[in-house]
């Protein structure tokens, strides 16, 4: 999670947090910098998809922007998802045992399958996981792909699923057996953040590339 700089544009992202709907010139009144640096800043914001704004009309004078942060900033403030998630996972352990976590793994990868698998429906291998790295991109899993002893390894080096995956070993192991499925063929991961390792990084052989 990024934290808004300790800047006038930190102080402007807070200021929106606090404060939705400001103008320029209510903006540069509350941080302590005029309204052409304020714009500057907000241009900046804007282009990064953090903020945006409506005009307003006044029955005197000019039209005013008022402007919103956009829910993409959420991340730029400090959240507790990850103890929520605990708390749930904890809850489900505790309430219904092994089989408890086993089947909301199970749930979430039925529905995660309900979601990709049409995208790889008549694709090839390759295709297929060119489309698994672009979907792990857009969750923010920094995937890459390269060849490590002669075998193609598909790598992830941001863990999506945190420090639970440390506390949860399923979530790793369900990981895998989706993207076993998604890539319909045999797959063996031979590094893990959970346990210490750089990156999540699985093998897909030669053959398996060759076969289909």
């Amino acid at each position: 999670m990024r934290k808004p700089r300790s800047s006038k544009r930190g102080d402007i992202l807070r200021l929106l947090k606090r404060r939705p709907g400001r103008t320029v010139e209510e903006m540069a009144e509350a941080v302590g910098i005029t309204p052409a640096a304020v714009r500057k800043h907000l241009g900046s914001l804007e282009q990064a998809g953090l903020i945006d704004s409506v005009l307003e009309r006044r029955p005197m004078g000019r039209p005013a922007s008022r402007y919103r942060l956009t829910d993409a900033s959420d991340d730029l403030f400090p959240n507790r998802y990850e103890d929520l998630a605990r708390s749930l996972l904890n809850y489900i352990e505790h309430t219904g045992g092994p089989a408890g976590l086993e089947a909301f793994f199970e749930d979430r990868n039925s529905r995660i399958l309900d979601e990709l698998m049409p995208l790889m429906v008549g694709k090839t291998l390759e295709e297929r996981v060119s489309e698994v790295s672009r979907v792990a991109d857009e969750k923010g899993s920094m995937p890459g792909m390269r060849l490590v002893d002669g075998h193609v390894a598909l790598e992830e080096h941001h863990c999506v699923m945190g420090r639970i995956s440390r506390d949860f070993p399923q979530a790793c192991q369900y990981e895998e057996k989706l993207l076993r499925v998604l890539l319909g063929v045999p797959i063996r991961r031979v590094a893990n953040m959970a346990s210490g390792d750089d990156c999540c990084s699985y093998i897909i052989s030669p053959d398996e590339l060759a076969a289909t």
